[in-house]
């Protein structure tokens, strides 16, 4: 009888993508993985363990980063690696003044408090351990939300790029906001306001910004040629800003975008702000007669005594020493003060917050109420009483022995309800 010689055993072929674990002559294991990319082309995904055990487990890793999208070698990255990568490409897409304030909460608070740690095990206690230590720190809250706010964007950036599964900044909530009352001139101050600068050699200036509501970059970044004085309009095309451009060191006077595309906008022009600019413009030509050659004709609206364009800190000192004249009697606010008394004269006028957001070239008509929603408020009864007027009703509560008639009918008790 023959004997029946047994076949040997065919070896099994490794799935495709499915990975392998080897040990190479140094003893160190080997978690290797192909990955098609989306050209088609291949890569090798690699990492190193000092035990099979251990390389089955990287390669499950590697497993796990390719299902989630993750880039190879997102591993050794850390959150200060990457703050200094999302920077560095945002240079040509941000504005200076953005990207000066970004440099700055990156070097002296996000790197030093979170860049040691890996970006992709970046967890929401950190950022909230991160938030505790500014506030403790002495930073007002308002402070650390822009801290948080832009660490939050920089993540949203490293998931689409493929670097991290979530954002741990966006999970962690930030400290209450300090919405403080926004202090603005009433009627009657404006109007204060408006006689003491007469024949302020800003006078212009300070009216077409209060007039109009305008940021002070826009006012100052305004050319002649965006301006019809004949037809009142006025087209909002830039903004002047003093800004560190990225690579210098020194801040410079720049003119960039306005803030948003809302914010390029056409507008007319009240009869207040035309008189005044006609009253400069013969002002200019007189400055521009005196200074001769040394006169840059740049077409700006606003000028120096030579047609350079005004630092913004000039404007402020100067509405300040105003401001703070006690023979005018007025309140001293910020510079940026007069485009909030614009808006709260507009709302004092009845028009309605959409006109109000697109007139102040705001992205969003929840950041116009959130700004003035307490103005709002105050014309809300008037509303209510042209609502009784309309209808026929009496625009006042009818007085009862018991109190007014809305009193007794706020505290009069509920029926039971029938179910």
């Amino acid at each position: 009888m023959s004997k029946k010689t047994s076949k040997p055993e065919k070896k099994k072929r490794r799935v495709q993508g499915e990975g392998s674990i080897y040990p190479r002559k140094d003893g160190v294991w080997v978690a290797s993985m192909v990955e098609t990319l989306p050209d088609g082309s291949r890569k090798r995904r690699v990492r190193y363990a000092r035990s099979s055990a251990e390389a089955l487990a990287r390669l499950e890793e590697i497993r796990a980063d390719l299902r989630k999208g993750l880039q190879a070698g997102s591993q050794k990255l850390t959150v200060g690696g990457w703050l200094d990568s999302w920077l560095s490409n945002g240079k040509t897409a941000l504005r200076p003044k953005t990207y000066t304030g970004y440099e700055y909460q990156i070097r002296v608070h996000l790197k030093p408090g979170l860049g040691k740690l890996q970006l992709r095990l970046l967890q929401p206690q950190h950022v909230r351990d991160f938030i505790t230590a500014k506030l403790a720190s002495g930073l007002s809250n308002t402070t650390v939300r822009h801290l948080r706010a832009t660490l939050r964007t920089a993540l949203n950036a490293a998931i689409a790029d493929g670097l991290m599964e979530r954002n741990a900044a966006a999970l962690a909530k930030g400290p209450s906001s300090e919405k403080a009352a926004t202090v603005v001139f009433t009627p009657d101050e404006a109007r204060r306001f408006l006689a003491a600068i007469e024949d302020h050699r800003l006078e212009a200036l300070f009216t077409v910004v209060l007039a109009l509501g305008l940021r002070i970059g826009e006012a100052l970044g305004l050319k002649w040629s965006d301006l019809d004085l004949d037809t009142r309009r006025v087209s909002i095309e830039r903004a002047l800003q003093r800004a560190t451009m990225p690579g210098e060191k020194k801040t410079s006077l720049i003119l960039v975008p306005p803030k948003s595309k809302t914010s390029r906008r056409k507008l007319d022009l009240p009869l207040i702000a035309v008189r005044a600019l006609l009253k400069h413009r013969m002002a200019q030509e007189a400055e521009r007669a005196q200074a001769g050659e040394k006169w840059s004709d740049l077409d700006f609206v606003f000028t120096t005594a030579i047609g350079t364009p005004i630092d913004p800190r000039n404007v402020a000192r100067e509405a300040d020493g105003v401001m703070k004249n006690p023979v005018h009697r007025l309140p001293r606010l910020h510079l940026h003060a007069l485009r909030h008394c614009a808006a709260s004269l507009l709302i004092a006028q009845g028009r309605h917050p959409r006109e109000i957001m697109e007139h102040l070239g705001h992205s969003r008509i929840a950041l116009t109420m959130d700004l003035y929603g307490h103005i709002f408020d105050t014309v809300k009864r008037e509303m209510a009483d042209a609502m009784d007027e309309a209808l026929g009703a009496p625009t006042k509560p009818e007085a009862t022995p018991g109190g007014t008639q809305a009193t007794k009918v706020a505290t009069k008790r509920p029926s039971a309800s029938v179910h």
